[in-house]
């Protein structure tokens, strides 16, 4: 057996892959809305936020890890602008950072699983909390909600 060092090419490498991968692919790249994939971590301070909004503090990625900090007390209530199936996951580096619960689901509100309902999450340093919109279009007036979809503690 010899190597023939100009294959596989990318072209051929990927045209004979099944079906099925190549439409797994084309999925996984669809959730990046401008084409750039997911973006790394990105450092925020939200001293003394109550909202934080999608294509300003926020990317308009489909997918986002955003590390959470503030110099100052923050209690964040919405998340403005967002577009059904954006998932945003925050890491907390203080114990400055609460979020509000909320049961409205609507108006960018955040639906955690928190006890008691309407409560306030309080996160530990190096907490993550991942959270999904449904039912955002982006637009100004339609924010839709953010559902907690995991959490991990600190350990």
């Amino acid at each position: 057996m010899t190597i023939d060092a100009t294959k596989p090419t990318d072209a051929v490498l990927v045209s004979e892959l099944p079906g099925y991968i190549r439409e797994g692919r084309t999925e996984m790249n669809s959730i990046s809305v401008t084409g750039t994939g997911a973006v790394g971590a990105v450092t925020l301070d939200c001293l003394a936020a109550v909202s934080l909004t999608i294509g300003v503090e926020l990317s308009l990625e489909g997918y986002e890890t955003v590390v959470v900090s503030s110099t100052g007390a923050a209690l964040l209530a919405t998340i403005l602008n967002g577009i059904q199936g954006q998932i945003k996951m925050f890491v907390f580096q203080d114990l400055n950072v609460t979020l509000q619960d909320s049961t409205t689901q609507i108006n960018g509100t955040l639906d955690l699983n928190v006890a008691p309902a309407n409560g306030v999450y309080t996160p530990a340093i190096d907490d993550v909390i991942t959270l999904v919109n449904i039912g955002g279009d982006g637009g100004a007036t339609t924010h839709g909600y953010w559902r907690e979809i995991d959490r991990a503690a600190s350990v």
